[in-house]
C-alpha cells in the first residue's frame, strides 16, 4: 500500500440518508484533487450508510476502482468504533493494492488517521476535524499526510 485516503461522506440530507447536490459536488471535487493519489490498483472500503455508499460511487465511477462495503466503517449500523479492528482489516488489504480509500463518518475520519500514524509509524499526527466532503491522504513511504478540501 503506497496510499491510505480517509474520506468523510459528502454533505447529506437529513431527510433521505443520500447526498445533496452540494455533497456530489465536495466528493467530485476531492475525487479529482485525488487522481494523482489513486493510481495502481485501488480499494474503496465504504460505510454501508447511504450518504457515503452514494460518495464511494461518485468516486468509483471517476477512478474506477474497486467497491467493497464495510459495515464496520458506520457506527450507526451497531457497530463499536474499533480502532483496532479498523487498523487490522487495512493491513490485511496492504500487500493486495496499491491504495485503499476508506469512506465514512465523522467519528472514523477523525479518529482514524492519528491512530493509523501511531499504530504504524509510532509517530504523532497533528489533526484537525474532517468536514463532511474533505479527505486525510496519508503517504505510507514518506509518512506524511495531507488535509484535503474540495475546490468548489
Amino acid at each position: 500500500m503506497n496510499h491510505l485516503v480517509i474520506i468523510r461522506h459528502g454533505a447529506d440530507d437529513d431527510r433521505t440518508g443520500g447526498l445533496t447536490q452540494l455533497g456530489q459536488q465536495q466528493i467530485a471535487s476531492l475525487g479529482e484533487q485525488l487522481g494523482p493519489v489513486m493510481v495502481g490498483k485501488t480499494l474503496i472500503l465504504t460505510s454501508t450508510a447511504k450518504r457515503a455508499r452514494e460518495s464511494a460511487d461518485i468516486l468509483r465511477g471517476l477512478h474506477g476502482s474497486d467497491l467493497e462495503e464495510c459495515p464496520l466503517l458506520y457506527s450507526g449500523s451497531g457497530m463499536v468504533l474499533d480502532m483496532k479492528r479498523l487498523m487490522e482489516l487495512v493491513i490485511s488489504y496492504e500487500d493486495q493494492v496499491d491504495v485503499i480509500v476508506l469512506v465514512t463518518h465523522s467519528e472514523w475520519a477523525g479518529g482514524f488517521p492519528s491512530y493509523f500514524f501511531d499504530q504504524a509509524f509510532g509517530a504523532n499526527l497533528q489533526w484537525t476535524i474532517i468536514m463532511k466532503g474533505e479527505a486525510f491522504v496519508i503517504d505510507v513511504h514518506a509518512r506524511s499526510a495531507v488535509y484535503i478540501k474540495p475546490k468548489i
